[in-house]
């Protein structure tokens, strides 16, 4: 999954993560203002 910090995108995807955590392998949340991109929850 995809998302970005501007809102509750890392908070949502940590939810469905641990909710579905054979399913979701790893989301990634884009900074907004820097436009990096960090990984979360890598294998």
């Amino acid at each position: 999954m995809f998302g970005d910090n501007g809102e509750k995108d890392a908070e949502v995807y940590r939810e469905i993560k641990e909710k579905y955590p054979k399913k979701v392998r790893m989301y990634y949340i884009r900074d907004v203002k820097s436009g990096e991109i960090k990984e979360y929850n890598k294998l």
